[in-house]
């Protein structure tokens, strides 16, 4: 009996650590649940390259890296960004407690989309939407297993079953799972407070 719990509670570790799943999914790596897309933030037709510049600043100080800056579409892209553990609370980018303890037992990455487009593009002199979107990915490994070993819990397969390959499984991929819409707010808020702190001040009488 003591044995059969041991083993019980190392395989609920196990599904713990790497998302309940030890096998590909069929179809491959699944999108991101449905959810609402991220709330488009008004801004006025002259703030359109202030707030791309904005945009921009808000993300290096996040420690984000620019893998697309098109000035002229309105679209900056980042790319992936390991999301920080509970041990690194130094770093902005968990929002939640959640967040922060689910990066710690499994490996979770961002990468941020901000794009500026016309309310209404048969006139490019209206003003311009602003949106945000952070997209969680979660690291799979579906080749990994128990191999009842006392020095090591876990162990990797060392081939790629042939099946597994014709059907173009990967030995690891990165699923995208949610979005995170608290660090979407708090960048939209950053941006906006950006482009507040640079507006030229009214002369006051």
């Amino acid at each position: 009996m003591r044995s059969l719990f041991a083993l019980t509670l190392v395989t609920a570790l196990a599904a713990t650590l790497f998302g309940c799943s030890t096998a590909p999914d069929p179809a491959g790596p699944a999108t991101a649940a449905a959810e609402p897309r991220p709330s488009l933030t008004p801004i006025p037709a002259d703030q359109y390259h202030p707030t791309l510049d904005a945009a921009r600043r808000a993300l290096l100080d996040l420690g984000y890296t620019l893998d697309r800056d098109d000035h002229r579409f309105g679209v900056l892209t980042t790319k992936p960004r390991a999301s920080a553990t509970l041990a690194e609370v130094w770093r902005p980018d968990n929002r939640t407690a959640d967040l922060a303890t689910e990066s710690t037992l499994v490996d979770l990455r961002r990468t941020v989309r901000i794009t500026l487009t016309p309310l209404t593009r048969s006139n490019p002199l209206t003003p311009f939407a602003l949106g945000v979107e952070v997209l969680i990915a979660r690291r799979q490994a579906p080749l990994r297993y128990l191999n009842g070993s006392a020095r090591s819990v876990f162990a990797s397969l060392n081939a790629l079953p042939e099946e597994w390959e014709a059907r173009g499984i990967e030995p690891e991929y990165w699923q995208p799972v949610k979005r995170d819409p608290a660090l979407e707010a708090h960048l939209t808020q950053r941006i906006l407070d950006r482009l507040s702190s640079a507006a030229p001040q009214k002369p006051t009488d």
